[in-house]
């Protein structure tokens, strides 16, 4: 196979954390496209599965962390900062890990949320192996995410409705050149059937599901399962940054319609260069405090890990010891016992032969 030549088909979904990524990913698995090989395990948080590749996952964390930044910061990423030789290292390993997931699926559905922070970069891995990508965005109302976010993971509002911000906006302004659409949570919820048949005519591709899985995905799409759901009107708060929700999710749903509206996409811009400038200030005051702190903690931890280690090991010493100084009493006993016998029994003997 040269280099991009794109025989095969790869469905990306392209969605933040929290929004609708696992079921909607699940139900182009369950129409015909190849899932990875590991996935990550199921989760209290999300009982039906991620259905993520666990090691690409963790690649993705590695790449990022070098790169100065983290699953949870909100800050922009630029890949270049890791310097050349990084980037080919991590280009390759990633090429190598979607082999070694997917094989060579005709048609696959690769979802990690990380990925909204590096679409341009793994359409390029993509491309390399042969697939043509197509991105798919789930969009879901911003303050569920955050509380979503904050319930799974202890994150302030504040802080998720920043996350939703910086994913969104990345995944939106990577894909404009490529084939894309855009999925509304509360569209994925209400009609599956039409949501499936709207990607497969975008995308001009084949996805049809076998009625005998209908009863798996009527599972995954159960309202029960859908939590933290609110309305348009939930948005009209006063907080420091829902004016950008507000309008970045408006944004993101007119491009529901029309994935390539030059409108929204010139708004889009205007609202991704004024989260950028407030999230590099801001940023450079928070994460660098928040890491320091975190790895104090985790000093400490491993401080008190290893002093817990020492105490079990002595404690463990003390019981060997204890049990050893009682068998050599016993010992002792034993002999005692043994040559009081051999002493005493021929003295009797004597008494007995001259009584």
């Amino acid at each position: 196979m040269k280099f991009g030549d794109r025989s095969k088909t790869a469905i990306v979904v392209l969605g933040m954390h929290r929004s609708g990524t696992s079921v909607l990913t699940r139900l182009i698995s369950l129409m015909g496209a190849a899932l990875p090989k590991n996935v990550m395990a199921k989760h209290p948080s999300n009982p039906t599965g991620f259905w993520e590749p666990q090691k690409l996952m963790e690649l993705n964390d590695r790449m990022l962390e070098e790169a100065g930044r983290r699953w949870d910061d909100w800050r922009s990423v630029d890949l270049q900062a890791m310097g050349s030789d990084r980037l080919r290292f991590y280009r390759s390993s990633i090429r190598n890990l979607l082999v070694e997931e997917y094989d060579d699926a005709q048609l696959i559905v690769l979802k990690e949320p990380r990925i909204c922070r590096l679409a341009a970069f793994y359409e390029d891995i993509l491309t390399e192996i042969g697939y043509q990508a197509h991105f798919i965005i789930p969009i879901r109302n911003p303050i569920a995410v955050a509380f979503s976010l904050a319930e799974r993971d202890g994150i302030t509002l504040s802080s998720g409705k920043m996350l939703w911000l910086r994913h969104v906006l990345d995944a939106e302004f990577a894909t404009r050149t490529f084939s894309r659409c855009f999925v509304s949570y509360e569209a994925l919820a209400a009609d599956w059937k039409a949501v499936a048949s709207a990607i497969a005519n975008t995308f001009g591709v084949a996805l049809r599901h076998d009625p005998g899985s209908v009863p798996e995905l009527e599972t995954f799409l159960n309202p029960e399962l859908m939590h933290h759901r609110y309305s348009d009107r939930d948005l009209e708060g006063n907080g420091l940054f829902d004016p950008w929700l507000r309008a970045t999710y408006r944004h993101l749903k007119g491009l529901e319609d029309d994935p390539q509206n030059a409108g929204h996409a010139t708004s889009l811009d205007l609202l991704r260069s004024e989260v950028d400038a407030f999230s590099s200030r801001a940023g450079e005051l928070t994460f660098p405090e928040l890491q320091r702190r975190e790895d104090a903690i985790r000093s400490e931890k491993a401080l008190r890990l290893g002093l817990e280690e020492r105490v079990a090991s002595l404690s463990h010493q003390m019981d060997v010891s204890k049990s050893e100084l009682i068998a050599t009493q016993q010992q002792i006993e034993t002999m005692k016992n043994s040559t009081s016998w051999r002493i005493t029994a021929p003295i009797r003997a004597i008494k007995v032969a001259l009584s």
